[in-house]
């Protein structure tokens, strides 16, 4: 599956899970579905990229050795960071009895957040 269609395919999940927000709002959120869907696909191509190298590289120059992070695990954070600020912003705009409470291990979204949670230990 190409990258596109991967995107297109959680757009079509998230747009799922958060159809219970109010129409007027909804039409505005679109924009910020399809950057949640790719930075989704994204994390998880950084994440494989990161499990097949090293975390910490070394950087030679003509005088000097350098060590520093991975840059895809440094890229792979910054993104992860604004993903779950997008999320938070989404599940705001859910109507109380739509949001998750803190017992519901079956809905959707935290099962996909924990799943996500668990390709990073």
């Amino acid at each position: 599956m190409t990258k596109e269609e991967r995107i297109q395919s959680e757009i079509k999940r998230l747009q799922e899970i958060f159809k219970n927000i109010p129409a007027n709002e909804y039409k505005s959120i679109m924009k910020l579905i399809e950057n949640l869907a790719f930075m989704a696909v994204t994390l998880d191509d950084l994440i494989e990229k990161v499990n097949k190298e090293p975390l910490v590289v070394e950087t030679v120059n003509a005088t000097q050795t350098f060590y520093k992070e991975n840059p895809a695990l440094t890229s792979y954070n910054k993104m992860y960071a604004n993903y779950i600020k997008g999320l938070q912003q989404l599940i705001s705009l859910l109507p109380e009895e739509s949001k998750p409470s803190e017992n519901a291990d079956d809905d959707e979204l935290i099962s996909y957040l924990k799943k996500k949670n668990k390709r990073l230990k």
